[in-house]
Order: structure tokens, then sequence, then C-alpha cells
């Protein structure tokens, strides 16, 4: 144990929970054991929660509170806490769960006679119809195991203990993993980061959390980003999954692991409906997001624009495409990567029109085109010729020919 014998910091990320708050706090000062340190980070909620969290912290000078300057999710603030924690562990308690009472003698107790860099526990669901026992049977579990052998009895026993509320981590082991920010879902990618890294974990077979079941919660918040995180969560699990290879074993553990969140994010576009651009994640995200939805676009290449031609582009007003196909999908990705800003897409009359990519789909109409504008071809061979001559005869000097091929 460190000097400042403090054993477990407990962070509390706190956002619109003027109802639960209190109670949640509560759940921590009734505990008998009192090696501990509360971190609160107060994350610009809406509703009354940080007036809330002010006449606690009167009634509980020791707990530490920090005040976010803008309200920035749930990974931020747990990160902060990461940060700014004492303890020799971590426990993560959101702000409308509890902690049962004696949780943290019972984590004390497991804790204080073995070097453990994670030590899991079951949890129950708490709802207003009272608490349901959703906990797995961890029979079996209890000894010292590495974090790849735990991992793989978990995958094996169907154990989805992948909350961050369901475990307590020692601070040396996760002060350089972190939450990944600016996502839902965020936990599925920590947990896996975290017992793959750990030494020694073990389980303590107890129901020492009671997490709440709400509306108001990001876990039943069916929006396209809760949605797209989930697409963000198999990509960095993909990744994290190629850096352990060789394990049989731990292989198909992790494919696993992967497949039920892919099934999770199939779940959810089916409910939310398919999108054709992430709203969340890095640039490798959403290149590996935009192969997966639309394979065909990579099997053709759009050959260079001719200075000339990119200079027209440049200096026109407005640039659409014509052609919402294959190919004309394949030009939007060109001019894109060239820095320009497709108009809209036009086609053929008696074609589908309607929306394609976001944009606008309209039949063509030579009266919508103004003098500064062009028409970039995106048609397949076997009509371009055709549509160039009629496009040229229309709107003469505003069009552009491309030529692809496949790759």
């Amino acid at each position: 144990m460190k000097k400042n014998n403090i054993l477990f910091s407990i962070i509390v990320p706190i956002y619109n929970v003027q109802d639960y708050l209190k109670e949640c706090l509560d759940s921590v000062f009734t505990q008998p054991c009192k090696n501990y340190e509360i971190i609160c980070i107060e994350d610009c909620s809406t509703d009354r929660s940080r007036e809330i969290l002010r006449n606690i912290k009167d009634e509980h000078p020791e707990m530490k509170v920090y005040y976010n300057e803008k309200n920035v999710g749930l990974s931020i603030s747990r990160n902060k806490g990461i940060n700014i924690a004492r303890g020799d562990y971590i426990i993560f308690l959101d702000s409308d769960d509890l902690l049962v009472q004696n949780a943290l003698i019972s984590l004390e107790n497991k804790l204080k006679s073995k070097d453990i860099d994670i030590l899991y526990f079951n949890m129950s669901y708490l709802s207003s119809y009272g608490v349901k026992d959703r906990s797995y049977n961890l029979t079996g579990l209890e000894d010292i195991k590495s974090g790849k052998e735990m991992f793989i009895n978990f995958m094996d026993n169907d154990i989805f203990l992948t909350t961050s509320c369901t475990a307590v981590y020692k601070s040396s082991l996760i002060k350089n993993i972190k939450f990944v920010e600016e996502i839902f879902h965020e936990d599925d990618i920590f947990f896996l980061e975290a017992i793959l890294a750990a030494q020694k974990t073990s389980v303590l077979n107890e129901v020492l959390y009671l997490y709440r079941m709400r509306q108001g919660s990001i876990t039943y918040n069916m929006t396209e980003k809760n949605r797209d995180s989930k697409f963000v969560v198999v990509t960095r699990l993909l990744f994290i999954w190629d850096k352990y290879k060789g394990n049989k074993e731990l292989d198909l553990a992790i494919y696993k692991y992967i497949q039920k969140n892919y099934i999770v994010f199939k779940q959810l576009e089916t409910m939310l409906g398919e999108s054709y651009e992430l709203s969340v994640g890095n640039m490798i995200d959403k290149y590996i997001y935009s192969i997966i939805r639309d394979k065909t676009e990579y099997l053709l290449q759009i050959e260079e624009f001719t200075k000339i031609d990119i200079e027209r582009i440049k200096n026109a007003t407005k640039i659409y495409i014509y052609g919402a196909g294959r190919v004309g999908l394949a030009v939007l990705e060109k001019i894109k990567t060239l820095g320009f800003i497709n108009n809209g897409f036009f086609v053929s009359p008696g074609e589908k029109t309607g929306t394609f990519r976001n944009y606008t789909v309209e039949e063509f109409d030579k009266s919508k085109i103004e003098d500064d504008a062009i028409v970039i071809l995106g048609v397949s061979e076997k009509y371009r010729q055709g549509i160039y001559y009629m496009l040229e005869r229309d709107i003469p000097g505003k069009v552009i020919q491309v030529f692809c091929r496949k790759k």
C-alpha cells in the first residue's frame, strides 16, 4: 500500500442525475470501510445535479469535486479521474448506480493478501420494480489467473463482465490505458485492453454493484451515435486482436468477443437504419466503415484529372456529378480527396431521384446549371459518350469527362 494510505479511488462522473446522485454517493459514505477517496467529475449537468453535489460536498468536505468547463462526456470525465486518483486501486461508479453494503470490505479482504491487477465481481439490475439478479456464475474462477487466461475462461463460459463498473483495477495498470473518447460503448474496448494487459486477475463471486436501468441512460439511448459508436468499438477491437496472434485459444476468445459486439452493431443498425458515414471515430474507423459499407466502389479507380480540369473544378461555383451509381460514387470519392465539395447528383429522366450518400439526386435540367458551375460525368463506359454529347449540347463548356478502370 502507498504512503498516502488510500486503498480505493472511487471515480464518479456526474451528468443529469438529480434524482439518483445522493443515493449513489450515500452508498459509498455508508461503507464500513473508510480507506477510500471519492472523486466526482461534474460534466456540466443541465438539471439540479451540480447544486445537489455542492450540498453533499458541504456535508462531506473530504470528497473531491471537479467541474468540467464544458460537457465532454463519460470517457473524458473518467480519464480525468484516473489522472487524479491517488489510491492503489480504482473503482468506477456511475452516478445513478449503487455499491451494495460492505462492498469495499469484501474487495479489501480479497485484495489485501493478493497482488491482483484486476478483481472482477458481479452486479444486479436496479429498476422501479426492485433489484433483479442478473449475475454470472463465477464459481471456479476464484484462483489467480493471468488476464489472458481469465478472458479465455470468460468467453468459454459466456461471461461478459465488460462494464468497467464490475471490476476494481490496480491504478498502475490502467494509468496508460484510458477510455476512448467521444464515443458510447467505450467500456467494451477498455475491458479488452485492461484484461489482456493484466498479469494477475481473479473474481469475487458476489454481487457488489447495483446497475440502475433507466430510459435516460446512454445504454438505452437509441441514436445514430449509439450505432456508429458500436462500429468504432468493433474497429478498435480488430486492431487489438491483431496484436495477440499465435495463441489459438486466445485467438478464438477474441474472435467471439468481437463477433458479439458486431452482432449488437447490426441490431442497432436494424433498429436505427443504415448510414453511409460515421458520426464518430477517427479517419481509420471511417475508412474501414466505407469499405464494409460500399465494397463495389473500391473495384473502380478514377483516372487522374488533368491540370486544366482541376483548374476548372477549382474555379467553379458549384460542382455536380452526373450519375448516382458505382461510377458516380467513385467520382465523389476522387473529388473529396482533392478537397472539393460536391453539390449534388444529376440522373437521366426516369431514373430514381431522392438522396444518395446524403446528397440530393435530381433529374438533369440545364436550367439548374449556374453560369460558373460544372458537371463531372460519373457514368459507365457504356453510356458515357452518349451522355457527354447530350450535355455538351445543353450546357456547352461545362462538362468534364473522367475515365475509370477496374482495380
